[in-house]
């Protein structure tokens, strides 16, 4: 298992000796369930990708994503459906998979990530029903997004508004937050791209992640109760990652709420990196923080990586600009305002900081709640589950079921228990 410090966390398969090669290759692997990935392929590819070469890990995951994009549209040109969607699944998130190490000033990040959107949009036109791609109005502009129903009609149905975190695109909630398991559950679920991710950044620059998240999710509650088929009574929020300060910040201020998850809860997400650079760095952090980092990005490749990231999501230009903003990501007890139902998930294999944020977070909860910590001897120890998303997803649509169907005829007790 890698150290409690560390950011991005998994169970170790051990195919690589970089962790965060293991973690995303985890994350890619992990999507097989809903039809993302195939185990053959992703152990085949990883055979060509030498550890912490980013290089190669882009040329290996998007040679293999052309070749099953090349299956995919001649499967559509010849009818055949079936094969053609699933086609081109995998092929979305094998462009993911590669454009994830490409620095944001680079053309080729783009490049891959319009092929990747590209292939989920050919493969959302063949569900039954379609995914309907929308705009969501967003101050000047719209956030790009995909409402799913699980049926063609306007009978009204819990709905499922899923927020991902710092890396992940809209498209990829579809497999990372369970979309697709809970469309077979009856949901509908809105997948959507906020400022600070991809989906708008590779747009608009400027539409940065921000610190009052309220100020997306109110415009997008909006939306999604203008949609037909939508249960006013049955509206949850499903946040991951970065989300878990997102989501929460954002349920503080939006009562039409009535349920909220939240894989980690992050209420100091300033402190939660602070924690995890000091731990990933050591000896280094001596130097102070801002100098520390700035040293290690002229020899470690991730490091640098690292700090180029988060100056896209966040309009940085410095380390230490990088930090300012991050301050800001802070509830300061606006947990405590929080109105419905909240299940906070979290994973033993995340940073002792983060789980200690989780347990502060659940405790400040003034609402039926309920805390779910996976484990090791699940197999479901990684950040935000990746390494078992079907244990992870089923209890939250099996918490989610109960809360529903419980606040539509009781009234509802301090503590859930599963």
């Amino acid at each position: 298992m890698a150290k409690k410090g560390s950011f991005l966390l998994s169970e170790r398969p051990g195919i690589f000796k970089d962790e965060t090669f293991d973690a995303n290759f985890v994350r890619t692997l992990g999507y097989d369930i809903y039809g993302g990935a195939v185990a053959g392929e992703c152990f085949q590819v990883a055979q060509k990708i030498r550890s912490g070469d980013f290089a190669s890990w882009t040329t290996a995951w998007s040679s293999l994503a052309a070749r099953i994009e090349v299956v995919a549209r001649q499967a559509l040109a010849e009818g055949r459906l079936h094969t053609a969607r699933a086609s081109f699944l995998r092929a979305y998130n094998y462009y993911r998979t590669s454009e994830f190490f490409v620095y944001f000033r680079d053309r080729q990040k783009f490049e891959l990530y319009k092929r990747s959107i590209s292939c989920f949009a050919e493969a959302a036109k063949l569900f039954d029903p379609p995914f309907e791609a929308v705009c969501i109005p967003y101050e000047d502009t719209t956030l790009p997004g995909f409402f799913l129903r699980p049926a063609a009609d306007d009978q009204p149905r819990p709905t499922i508004i899923m927020l991902g975190g710092g890396d992940a695109s809209g498209e990829e909630l579809y497999f990372l937050s369970g979309a697709a398991a809970a469309l077979e559950r009856g949901y509908n679920a809105l997948i959507f791209d906020g400022p600070g991710q991809r989906g708008v950044l590779h747009q608009r620059a400027d539409l940065i992640f921000r610190p009052d998240y309220e100020a997306v999710i109110t415009p997008v509650v909006d939306f999604v109760l203008r949609q037909p088929g939508v249960d006013h009574k049955r509206l949850a929020l499903y946040a991951i990652s970065l989300g878990g300060y997102l989501g929460a910040r954002a349920a503080a201020f939006e009562p039409r709420l009535r349920a909220l998850i939240l894989n980690s809860p992050m209420p100091n997400f300033y402190q939660y990196i602070i924690a995890g650079t000091r731990s990933a760095l050591g000896p280094l952090t001596g130097l102070g923080l801002s100098r520390s980092l700035t040293l290690a990005t002229k020899f470690i490749p991730l490091a640098r990586f690292s700090i180029e990231t988060f100056k896209w999501i966040f309009g940085a230009q410095t380390v230490d600009e990088i930090f300012e903003r991050m301050e800001s990501y802070q509830l300061r007890g606006l947990e405590a305002q929080i109105q419905c139902p909240t299940l906070c998930m979290g994973s033993e294999g995340e940073s002792a900081e983060l789980q200690a944020q989780t347990e502060h977070f659940y405790q400040a909860l003034r609402v039926p709640k309920a805390l779910r910590m996976f484990t090791t001897e699940e197999g479901a120890a990684a950040h935000c589950q990746h390494n078992n998303l079907a244990v992870s997803h089923q209890y939250l649509l099996d918490w989610l079921d109960h809360i529903f169907m419980q606040s539509l005829t009781t009234n509802l007790e301090k503590e859930y228990t599963l």
